[in-house]
C-alpha cells in the first residue's frame, strides 16, 4: 500500500524484502506459482516479480493495468505497453499481461500490442466493463456474451491464459470457455 519514494516512504530495499518474505510463506505453505496482478508502477512490479522468482523458483506471471490516453496506452504511472513488457520479462516473469481497468475492447488492443512486443505467453482478465453505480452499488455492464466475444481475437493476439477482473461471475468465465474453444 505504500509508494516507492519518491513519490512514497517505500524503499526498494524494503519493499524488496516484503515481498520476499510473503513469497516464501506461500511457497512454504504450497502454491505452484505468483501471479503478481493490477500493478500500475514498474519499479514496483519488477521488485514483486524479482522477490517471488529468484526466493522460490516457482512460475510467476505478472500484470499491469493500462488505460488509454492520448499517446496510446499506458499504466496511471506513465509505464507504456512495450516497457511493462520488456520490463517484466527482464525480471523473471514467465508470463505477462493485463487486467483490471477497462473492459474487453480495450483489452483486445492491449492484448495484441502487447503480442506485438513478446512471444511470451499474455495473461489477460478484463474487468466486466467500467463500473457504475446503480443505487449506491457497483454494477458492471458487460454480459458474458459481450465479454465472451473479444476473447477468440485476444487468443489469436497471443493471450494463453485467460480469466476476468472486476465483475466477472461464474457465467462469463462458461461463455469464455465456449468461446475459445478450438480457438
Amino acid at each position: 500500500g505504500e509508494m516507492l519514494v519518491p513519490l512514497g516512504e517505500a524503499t526498494p530495499g524494503g519493499l524488496s524484502e516484503a515481498f520476499a518474505e510473503q513469497a516464501a510463506a506461500l511457497a512454504e505453505g504450497g502454491v505452484d506459482g505468483f501471479c503478481v496482478e493490477t500493478m500500475t508502477a514498474l519499479d514496483e512490479a519488477v521488485l514483486a516479480v524479482r522477490a517471488a522468482k529468484e526466493g522460490t523458483g516457482l512460475p510467476v506471471m505478472a500484470t499491469m493495468t493500462f488505460d488509454r490516453g492520448p499517446k496510446g496506452f499506458a499504466t496511471s504511472m506513465g509505464v507504456r505497453i512495450d516497457q511493462a513488457v520488456d520490463g517484466l520479462l527482464e525480471a523473471g516473469a514467465d508470463v505477462v499481461g493485463t487486467n483490471c481497468g477497462c473492459g474487453v475492447a480495450q483489452m483486445a488492443d492491449i492484448v495484441g500490442e502487447m503480442g506485438a512486443h513478446t512471444e511470451a505467453p499474455i495473461l489477460v482478465q478484463p474487468n466486466a466493463g467500467l463500473p457504475e453505480l446503480r443505487d449506491g452499488v457497483p454494477y458492471y455492464p458487460e454480459s458474458p456474451e459481450e465479454m465472451a466475444a473479444r476473447y477468440a481475437e485476444m487468443v489469436r493476439a497471443g493471450a494463453r491464459v485467460l480469466g476476468g477482473c472486476c465483475g466477472t461471475g461464474p457465467a462469463h468465465i462458461t461463455a469464455i470457455v465456449e468461446a475459445v474453444k478450438g480457438a
